[in-house]
């Protein structure tokens, strides 16, 4: 009796394991649709795009965001930025009925590169170290994030190939402040605040 219950107990506990991945699967599926679609209407350029340019002196941090519409709803936020320096990226936010479902993130910055010096000699040649983030959305929680990490030397001939970089998959623990970075994007659009900081400082 007692061994019944533990394989009925394991049964279950599979059953929804493989009802939570297969849901999962499905909410990728949907949206990797989404995705292609918006990405197609962007490149048929039937979106319209709207422009805001942002500066924070003291931060210091500027860059730009654009607002894809088709209509007046919102389909996608480009956000190119930069820190300084040394430091920037872009962020993309794809969004479906105004929720968003996908983001993804170029993120790196740059250094000289030490290891190519000899003494003596001036430092000439410089080495970026790049993060791309994929944070997948489904109703408001994330069901998957996936992250790779490369270098691209400029002393290399053959620069590396980023589509050759495999994704691993990570914890979400990032998703949070990508959503509500997402929401203040999205409160952005249409505030007048073009040339302002947008971020409190």
């Amino acid at each position: 009796m007692k061994y019944t219950a533990l394989l009925i107990i394991t049964l279950c506990t599979w059953s929804s394991l493989l009802a939570q991945t297969s849901d999962t699967e499905m909410a990728i599926k949907d949206i990797r649709t989404k995705y292609a679609t918006i990405v197609y209407l962007k490149e048929k350029k039937g979106l319209k795009v709207e422009e805001l340019d942002y500066e924070c002196p003291d931060y210091p941090a500027r860059g730009t965001v654009w607002f894809y519409t088709e209509g007046d709803e919102i389909k996608l936020i480009e956000h190119s930025f930069s820190e300084g320096d040394h430091y920037g990226g872009k962020e993309q936010y794809f969004v479906w009925g105004g929720e968003l479902f996908f983001c993804f993130s170029d993120v790196g910055y740059w250094t000289f590169d030490m290891e190519t010096v000899e003494e003596g000699e001036p430092v000439t040649q410089t080495k970026d170290i790049i993060t791309e983030s994929r944070f997948y959305f489904h109703k408001g929680a994330a069901v998957r994030c996936l992250v790779k990490n490369y270098e691209i030397r400029s002393r290399d001939a053959e620069k590396v190939k980023p589509e050759n970089i495999p994704n691993e998959e990570t914890n979400c623990l990032e998703a949070e402040e990508v959503f509500n970075k997402f929401k203040t994007l999205m409160a952005l659009r249409g505030q007048g605040l073009n040339g302002q900081c947008i971020w409190e400082e």
